[in-house]
């Protein structure tokens, strides 16, 4: 799971990235809408450690985001089965992005490019999103898209609105 855009690069998740991810991950700001809040070194690890065995048995994953012209760790943005349910047959978007990226439109362009690697190399007609029901930046991202929103359901806790978008 290899994407360039105009701005970004997207590639597979490695061990070596977890000082980067954890720098984005302990900051309040950012994981404010995720069901656990800011996270511990360990627990970035575990988080890092799920995503690279999601990757390695499946092919995909959520990936690291760098910028193209910078090389700046932006984040993490990618694909994964719902909720890491290896036996969910939903595949959902999913994006992350350190505070420094906010409001430059990275958010919405790997997410377009993440749903249209979905759908023409993963052969999907659907990918789904669920979002902090207070996440209005995310729901923006996902509606410009063109994800198109269903229902708020509760998860971890957090109650989150599931969104759609079709081939």
């Amino acid at each position: 799971m290899h994407i360039k855009t105009e701005r970004l690069l997207l590639r597979p998740l490695k061990p070596s990235d977890l000082d980067a991810v954890f720098h984005m991950q302990k900051n309040p700001r950012v994981m404010r809408h995720l069901a656990n809040g800011a996270r511990t070194k360990d627990a970035t690890k575990k988080h890092l450690a799920q995503l690279i065995e999601h990757y390695d048995r499946h092919g995909f994953s959520w990936c690291a985001l760098f910028e193209k012209e910078s090389a700046c760790f932006v984040g993490l943005a990618g694909l994964a089965f719902m909720f890491f349910d290896h036996s969910h047959e939903k595949i959902e978007l999913a994006y992350m992005l350190d505070e420094p990226f906010w409001n430059k439109g990275y958010a919405t362009e790997i997410a377009r490019a993440c749903v249209s690697w979905g759908f023409t190399e993963l052969k999907q007609n659907k990918i789904v999103a669920v979002t902090h029901v207070q996440n209005t930046g995310s729901k923006n991202v996902l509606q410009k898209v063109g994800f198109r929103y269903f229902y708020d359901m509760t998860y971890s806790g957090k109650v989150v609105s599931y969104y759609e978008i079709m081939s």
